[in-house]
C-alpha cells in the first residue's frame, strides 16, 4: 500500500505539469481549503482501510463478484459459482490449517 502511494505520483507529476501547466498546479495548491484536504484524507484513509481489509481477509474474489453483480448486473453461471466455491473452500482450508498449526506450536 505504501509502495503505490510513493511510486504512482512520480510519473503523474511530470504528466500533470505538461497537461495542467505549472501555474495552474500552483494556483490549485495555493487555494486548498481545509474541507478539501479533510475530504481527500478521509477518502484516502477509508479506501485504504477498506481495500486492505478486503485483501487481508482474502475476500477479493467475493468483492469482485459482488462488484460485478452490483455495477454491471452480471450473474455468475453455475460453473463460475462452483469454481468460486472451490476457491473459497481452498482458501478456508489453507487458512484454518495454518491457524491450527500455529496454535499447536
Amino acid at each position: 500500500m505504501v509502495y503505490s502511494g510513493l511510486v504512482v505520483p512520480a510519473p503523474l507529476l511530470p504528466l500533470s505539469l505538461v497537461v495542467e501547466r505549472p501555474d495552474a498546479i500552483g494556483t490549485a495548491i495555493g487555494h486548498l481549503s481545509a474541507m478539501a484536504i479533510t475530504s481527500t484524507m478521509l477518502t484516502a484513509y477509508t479506501s485504504l482501510l477498506l481495500g486492505y481489509g478486503i485483501w487481508i481477509t482474502l475476500l477479493v474474489p467475493v468483492a469482485g463478484l459482488l462488484a460485478a453483480w452490483i455495477v454491471r448486473s452480471e450473474i455468475p453461471t453455475a460453473i463460475e459459482a462452483v469454481g468460486g466455491g472451490l476457491l473459497l473452500a481452498g482458501v478456508a482450508i489453507t487458512t484454518l490449517r495454518r491457524r491450527s498449526q500455529a496454535c499447536i506450536t
